[in-house]
């Protein structure tokens, strides 16, 4: 009977000492992730979207802004080209005096810490930034493309 008391005395302490509460044990293996921010700001001089501002994306390049269109992926990738996080561009409005460029906007809740991000828009636009650039920005990004000359 003493010998099955010490080892399950020394069963007891090992468990013990394996336990913790929550809060006593290390955050490392807890994935920090952010929200990111962005807009896409798409320019045509040559075919205004909308002869005026603040009004739906319709008209300009078609091909182009159905490309770019609501609902167009956006993609982040970490630097080894895995994909970390996604989301989609919302409804672009018009902005500038003659329309002729297109804000959408897009929000990604739960991107992960990354040393470097690559960000893509419809699997064709995309912009690279390193985690100081993103933690720097806030967590929010511009980005621009010029449709025609």
């Amino acid at each position: 009977m003493r010998f099955f008391g010490t080892n399950a005395g020394i069963a007891i302490v090992l468990l013990l000492a394996g336990c913790g509460s929550a809060s006593s044990r290390p955050t490392a293996f807890a994935e920090k992730t952010h929200a990111l921010h962005g807009q896409l700001l798409l320019s045509d001089n040559s075919d205004p979207f909308n002869h005026l501002p603040d009004q739906k994306c319709s008209g300009g390049d078609d091909a182009n802004l159905s490309t770019y269109a609501a609902g167009a992926r956006v993609t982040v990738k970490n630097g080894a080209g895995d994909l970390i996080a996604m989301g989609s561009l919302d409804e672009g409005t018009t902005t500038g005096k003659g329309g002729e460029t297109c804000k959408e906007e897009f929000a990604i809740p739960n991107v992960p810490q990354a040393h470097s991000y690559r960000v893509q828009i419809a699997d064709r636009y995309e912009v690279n930034y390193s985690q100081v650039e993103m933690e720097a920005g806030g967590w929010r990004v511009l980005m621009s493309i010029q449709l025609s000359s």
